[in-house]
């Protein structure tokens, strides 16, 4: 079970990685405007995005942040460092939010995720919403969800454990109570 959990980390935070990649360049690029961007628009705007911009952006700096907790989620095979390496990956975002409504934010997004993504895709999306790097906060969303799930299966997985190793401890008693 826990390679797939491993596998689950690592797959989902490539694509989560991407998404955030995507919506922080996107966010610079796309025009502030009130009409629909299609996702095809907001690929093209990326071709006018220097390097200088994107290295200086604050985005930016949580891809390397982002990638400590994941390395020692996935390189580890313990609990105790498993356990505080999602409970470090799951606050990460706390750092990048606006300081002034992070815990506000942190707890509202995951529930409009699942929205600004299909709109992201369906070209629903207006330049407000891509500009305001609303994008980017969607894949956040992401990475919530992804770590309590992450977490909920991680104690599945330590409980199972704990009942396999209890389980002869249990088959054993009723043999030396009938000896």
């Amino acid at each position: 079970m826990k390679r797939h959990i491993d596998i689950t980390a690592a797959s989902c935070t490539v694509l989560i990685l991407m998404m955030f990649g995507f919506g922080a360049t996107t966010s610079l690029t796309v025009p502030f405007s009130n009409t629909p961007v299609s996702f095809g628009s907001a690929v093209a705007s990326l071709r006018q995005l220097s390097l200088r911009e994107v290295s200086s952006d604050r985005f930016f700096w949580f891809l390397p942040i982002l990638l400590v907790p994941v390395s020692v989620f996935l390189l580890s095979h313990r609990k105790r460092t498993r356990i505080p390496s999602i409970a470090i990956s799951f606050l990460l975002p706390l750092l990048f939010l606006d300081p002034s409504r992070a815990v506000a934010q942190f707890l509202f997004i995951p529930f409009i995720t699942p929205s600004i993504t299909i709109g992201m895709f369906a070209g629903s999306l207006d330049g407000e919403t891509w500009s305001e790097g609303f994008v980017a906060l969607a894949a956040l969303g992401w990475w919530i969800v992804l770590w309590l799930v992450l977490f909920f299966l991680e104690l599945r997985r330590a409980n199972h454990a704990l009942e396999s190793t209890s389980e002869p401890a249990r088959s054993a008693a009723p043999e030396a109570t009938q000896g």
